[in-house]
């Protein structure tokens, strides 16, 4: 399984001319061998420009993206790595 940033889907969804072909064709690649998936701070991340969960849940399933739950512990570690 592959964990995809947020930097990656904004490149998609604006069509930045930059990274969006660079960011689709990695996805494209990541996809034959592996599973896509978000974990739920990346979904909170990138559900603001949505007015509503269902169709932002819509745009996640389109980009055939899992989302994983985060252990507390886990979530507890990634804050304190964030405060160093």
């Amino acid at each position: 399984m592959v964990i995809v940033d947020s930097n990656i889907v904004f490149d998609l969804w604006d069509q930045d001319p930059v990274w969006g072909p660079w960011s689709a064709q990695q996805l494209r690649s990541l996809s034959t061998a592996h599973d896509l998936a978000i974990n739920v701070v990346i979904y909170a991340e990138i559900s603001a420009r949505f007015s509503t969960q269902a169709s932002f849940d819509k745009a996640v399933d389109e980009l055939g993206l899992i989302v994983l739950e985060i252990p507390r512990d886990a979530a507890f570690l990634a804050g304190k790595a964030f405060l160093q």
